[in-house]
């Protein structure tokens, strides 16, 4: 089904999708929902993921959660607490919707957050928790009304659409922000120009505590655990804590054993990604041995290269399944990994490339958690 499902819904581009989804929200939406956007060069999906687990977790209600990309089937994109949407409810939405995607022409991310939206209101979920696709201000997500809206980061990524400089890049993150937005929840590592910048646009929002020489992931924590005190202060700190700490998500430097082989994967899609990695790597004193990377033609791969070279010159590129993939050669298992002499290997860079090699490594059934 997933296949098929995908291959329907990529039919057309995704043009002035918000206007669109505007255009259709009466039709199908009401204001029953509440809602918290999330944004942020890196981090919104980790932030997004701790938030909504924190919720459905210490709460008797039903709450969801709405990301991107997915791993292995695009159910994973809806969820309401920890369940996915079911194969029949997302055909039957999206032939709910069907005329419509027809007559308006909706891209691939209109169609998903339509029928997220439906979904969640059908299952009248109390709370809603909505990562934004990219930027804010234009994306199709932005089409709700935000209760809080969070900013995990700022940095330069997908600046042929969001802008060159951090200041444009902030002026679409920060577009998520609507007058019914109770808080504005920023991460305290943003920069002072950025948030001198953020004062000068008439904003007062509440910054997470600024970390020193702490993970992505420490500051990713700070800033979900702000978002709880702040918007829910019934939750105890000690119950959001324990349930951040038992919190797995994908891709974010997770550890696997392949035979004698120590194998991670993180996905470092971007510059301020790849920095985060060289980070955490240092922090953990760990030295890969060998590097399998791959990402998409417009994330400046040169340039990732050369932050990489900053852990180690043993590096394989490889090519995924994105259109918009680099050039380079597939990965092989047999000569990347099986046969290889290395002892510590470090997968990277697209998501698209980490689900491939994921799922390949399922598949064959070596993979074995750490």
């Amino acid at each position: 089904m997933n296949d098929e499902f995908l291959e329907d819904i990529y039919k057309y581009p995704g043009i002035e999708s918000l206007t669109k989804l505007k255009l259709l929200s009466s039709k199908y939406l009401n204001n029953n929902i509440k809602y918290i956007q999330v944004t942020g060069t890196n981090g919104k999906g980790s932030v997004s993921r701790m938030i909504h687990a924190i919720l459905w977790q210490t709460s008797n209600i039903k709450v969801g959660l709405f990301t991107s990309p997915h791993i292995t089937v695009i159910n994973e994109r809806i969820i309401i607490n920890d369940t996915m949407i079911s194969n029949h409810d997302l055909i039957r939405i999206k032939n709910l919707i069907n005329h419509d995607i027809e007559h308006y022409q909706l891209g691939f991310f209109a169609i998903l957050t339509l029928i997220a939206l439906i979904y969640f209101q059908e299952q009248k979920v109390k709370w809603a928790v909505i990562e934004v696709g990219i930027g804010g201000r234009y994306d199709t997500t932005s089409v709700i009304d935000a209760t809080y809206a969070v900013i995990t980061s700022i940095g330069k990524d997908h600046q042929e659409i969001l802008g060159n400089t951090l200041k444009q890049i902030l002026y679409q993150k920060i577009g998520i922000v609507k007058p019914s937005t109770k808080i504005l929840f920023v991460s305290g590592n943003l920069n002072s120009n950025l948030k001198h910048e953020i004062r000068k646009q008439g904003y007062q929002p509440c910054y997470s505590p600024k970390l020193i020489n702490q993970s992505y992931y420490e500051e990713n924590k700070s800033l979900a655990l702000t978002v709880i005190q702040n918007a829910f202060p019934n939750i105890a700190l000690v119950s959001a804590n324990r349930i951040i700490k038992n919190l797995k998500i994908k891709f974010r430097f997770e550890k696997y054993k392949i035979d004698n082989k120590i194998v991670y994967f993180d996905a470092a899609h971007n510059r301020e990604g790849i920095n985060a990695l060289i980070k955490t790597l240092k922090s953990n004193n760990i030295v890969p041995d060998e590097i399998i990377f791959s990402c998409l033609k417009n994330k400046y791969p040169n340039q990732l290269l050369t932050l990489l070279k900053k852990i180690s010159n043993n590096i394989t590129v490889c090519q995924n399944s994105h259109v918009q993939s680099i050039n380079a050669m597939q990965f092989n298992y047999e000569s990347m990994i099986k046969n290889s002499k290395n002892k510590i290997i470090l997968i990277t860079g697209s998501c698209y490339f980490l689900a491939d090699v994921y799922n390949y490594l399922c598949r064959i059934d070596v993979l074995n958690k750490y």
